[in-house]
């Protein structure tokens, strides 16, 4: 007989019949006139039909009524009933199955889980804890601490390792899980298309719509190269830009934050196969070791007799015996966790330091769509300014050998300076008084004068990104 074992979290459901994966849904339903929705296909109007959206129906499953409480759909675990409906179709309807679930899962979630599973006549073969089966499955003896990230958190699971697997501690993460991630990455990714390509994605449902369908794709590509190129179609026109990898790694630094402070350094994490193929999610974890992604099934596969039974034929299972064959070697000394590595924010050139973001301090970076931009117009500033100071000092040498009778070198120099810093103070109050200026002042080699050439604007012609030239 097959042997089938369905994994539930937040973000999703996975079928996997004979080490191979048969089905997988996301954890979304969409409710409205014609019925329930739920997986890809929900998603997929998630943004054009935001009100009628659930993901939270598994992180909380309960009989509590909705606030739109429809005939169809009264409460979250109809929701559940209707996603796990659907997950069985796609996988062929197998009649029996083992259950992994999360471990914040209680008596009350467990037992409406199995009311659930009995109404679609499914027969659960064994209920298991999904941190012990992903250490029971793949890990030689020791101290562990397993993170996983579901949809609206993060899980932190202790568990001990010796002849038998146990857990021996949980801990929650609110506000750290994948929805709040792909949020800000969609903010990172829209922010860029509008800057290289004047289009805002997120005007528009449709445009969010087909942002988000493929935040996943880009996600994938940030964590295998340096930068990622954005292409998006839109009423028959393509808008492109590039994002830098580390932009996206800074994204997923700002979401694992707490994460990183509550892991202490006396365990081996272990990083679930979802989080681990986040941009930067393994180094910022580090040192970390990511789980194989068929853990939970091998577990179930290996031990599949010590699953048991209760007293009305299914028991939870939290402690199994470790493998037999494991996947890699324990690390014999703990090693020392460091704080998050993160990323230079700012470069300093001469007295003036220019953020690393796209943002109005290297306007460049738009105009070129990358941080290439942003280095040329740091070497042009450079090279103009010390182009300017040798010629000063030619000029200087020369009136000294000719000895005419010329101000002194000093005070000229001390008034040419207080002119600058009169031109620059000056287009500082006139960007910061006119909306929508960039700081073009931030660039005072391209003042040709102590004075703008207007009230109102400046002489910096040879910057074109100046909206004032």
């Amino acid at each position: 007989m097959s042997l089938n074992v369905i994994e539930l979290n937040d973000s999703g459901l996975r079928v996997t019949r004979d080490g191979v994966v048969v089905a997988a849904s996301p954890g979304v339903a969409l409710v409205d006139a014609h019925g329930v929705v739920c997986g890809e296909a929900a998603l997929a109007r998630a943004q054009v039909q935001p009100r009628d959206v659930y993901q939270h129906f598994w992180r909380q499953l309960n009989e509590t009524p909705l606030p739109d409480a429809r005939r169809h759909c009264r409460h979250h675990a109809d929701l559940a009933w209707y996603h796990l409906a659907s997950v069985l179709d796609a996988a062929g309807r197998p009649a029996e199955a083992v259950l992994v679930v999360p471990a914040h899962y209680a008596d009350a979630e467990l037992s409406l889980l199995l009311g659930i599973a009995a109404s679609l006549k499914l027969k659960v073969a064994g209920l298991l804890d999904s941190s012990v089966a992903a250490v029971a499955g793949c890990a030689p003896p020791g101290r562990y601490v397993v993170v996983d990230m579901h949809r609206h958190h993060v899980s932190l699971c202790a568990v001990e390792a010796g002849e038998q697997v146990t857990r021996t501690g949980y801990e929650d993460i609110a506000q750290a899980g994948l929805a709040r991630l792909e949020a800000a990455a969609v903010d990172l990714v829209a922010a860029a298309l509008l800057g290289d390509a004047r289009f805002d994605a997120l005007h528009e449902a449709d445009s969010a719509q087909r942002l988000h369908d493929q935040l996943p794709r880009w996600l994938a590509q940030a964590a295998q190269r340096n930068e990622v190129d954005i292409a998006l179609e839109y009423h028959g026109k393509r808008f492109h830009t590039q994002v830098a990898a580390r932009d996206f790694v800074h994204v997923t630094s700002m979401v694992l934050a707490t994460v990183c402070e509550r892991l202490g350094s006396d365990a081996e994490v272990l990083v679930g196969a979802s989080l681990a193929a986040l941009p930067g999610a393994l180094d910022l974890l580090a040192p970390a070791r990511a789980l194989p992604a068929d853990a939970c099934y091998r577990a179930v596969a290996e031990h599949r007799l010590a699953l048991g039974t209760g007293k009305d034929g299914v028991a939870y299972v939290t402690q199994l015996p470790l493998t037999r064959a494991p996947q890699f070697e324990h690390r014999a000394e703990a090693m020392p966790r460091s704080a998050p590595r993160r990323a230079p924010s700012h470069v300093l050139a001469g007295h003036t330091a220019h953020a690393l973001e796209r943002d109005a301090a290297l306007p460049a970076c738009r105009r070129t769509g990358g941080s290439g931009g942003a280095w040329r117009e740091l070497r042009h500033q450079r090279a103009r300014r010390t182009g300017g100071a040798a010629r000063q000092r030619r000029r200087d040498a020369h009136q000294r050998r000719a000895g005419g009778r010329h101000q002194p070198v000093a005070r000229r120099r001390s008034h040419h300076a207080g002119g600058r810093a009169r031109a620059v103070r000056a287009h500082r109050r006139h960007a910061l008084t006119r909306p929508g200026c960039a700081p073009c002042w931030s660039n005072a080699a391209n003042f040709q004068s102590s004075r703008c050439r207007s009230s109102t604007s400046c002489r910096a012609a040879s910057a074109r990104w100046c909206c004032c030239s």
